[in-house]
C-alpha cells in the first residue's frame, strides 16, 4: 500500500501509521501485513525555506507533480521481492488532500500499476488554490484582515443563510449572499466590517457582485 503525501510534501511518508480516516482501534495497514511506504516527492523541507522553493528546480517541481510517485512504487516493488522473493500479489495507493491529487494522477498516467486507488479530498486545480491562497493574504493585509470576532460574524450570517434557505445548494446560497449588508454604517464601527474588510470578503469568493449571473 502506498500513501500519498500532503501539502506540499518535503516530509518522507513512512507509510506506519493509519490511512486519512480510519477508524483509530482499527490495526494499520502494516500490522495488517501490507509492505506500505511513501515518499517525501523528492524534496525535503528545511527551515527558513519557503516550503515552495522546490518548485525553481525543474526535476524537483516534475517530481512532486507526478514522477515521484511512480519511481518509489518501482523500486519499493523491486525491494518487495528481493526480501519476500515474488512481487506483491496487489498494490494499492491512498491518499487525501494533495495525496488524493497524486492518487489522481497514478490512475491517469499509471493505471496499469495499481489495483486500486482511493483518492478524498483532492485538490484538483493546484494552482487555482495557491493563487486563491496569495490573493486572500493580500487582500487581507493591513486593514483587510479579520481577527476572530469579524470571522465569526461573517461565518454566522453565512451559516444562518444557508441553514435557513440553502439546506443542500452552496452555490446558490454564495450567490444569494450580500457581504455589503454586513458594512459598517456611519457612526458604527463594532460587529460590522471595513470597506477593506469587504474587499477580503468579496476576494474569498463570498459576496454576491463577485457571482455569476
Amino acid at each position: 500500500m502506498q500513501f500519498g503525501g500532503g501539502g506540499f510534501n518535503g516530509v518522507l511518508v513512512t507509510g506506519l501509521g493509519l490511512p486519512p480516516l480510519a477508524p483509530a482501534d482499527r490495526p494499520s495497514p502494516l500490522a495488517r501485513g501490507f509492505v506500505t511506504y511513501g515518499t517525501d516527492s523528492g524534496h525535503q523541507n528545511a527551515p527558513g525555506v519557503p516550503l515552495q522553493a522546490f518548485a525553481l528546480d525543474e526535476e524537483g517541481l516534475t517530481n512532486f507533480a507526478y514522477a515521484s510517485y511512480k519511481k518509489v512504487r518501482d523500486v519499493a516493488v523491486v525491494l518487495m521481492q528481493r526480501r519476500y522473493g515474488r512481487a506483491p500479489a496487489r498494490v494499492y495507493y491512498v491518499g487525501f488532500s494533495e495525496g488524493g491529487r497524486e492518487g489522481l494522477t497514478m490512475a491517469q498516467r499509471f493505471p496499469a500499476d495499481y489495483d486500486g486507488i482511493l483518492s478524498g479530498v483532492l485538490v484538483i486545480n493546484w494552482v487555482g488554490l495557491q493563487a486563491a491562497g496569495t490573493r486572500m493574504g493580500l487582500a487581507q493585509l493591513g486593514d483587510g484582515w479579520m481577527g476572530p470576532t469579524t470571522v465569526k460574524l461573517v461565518n454566522d450570517a453565512v451559516s444562518c443563510l444557508r441553514s435557513a434557505r440553502w439546506p443542500r445548494n452552496s452555490e446558490g446560497c454564495k450567490r444569494a449572499f450580500d457581504a455589503s449588508k454586513l458594512g459598517c454604517a456611519p457612526g458604527r464601527s463594532t460587529r460590522c466590517l471595513s470597506d477593506a474588510q469587504l474587499n477580503a470578503v468579496k476576494e474569498g469568493g463570498w459576496h454576491k457582485a463577485s457571482q455569476p449571473n
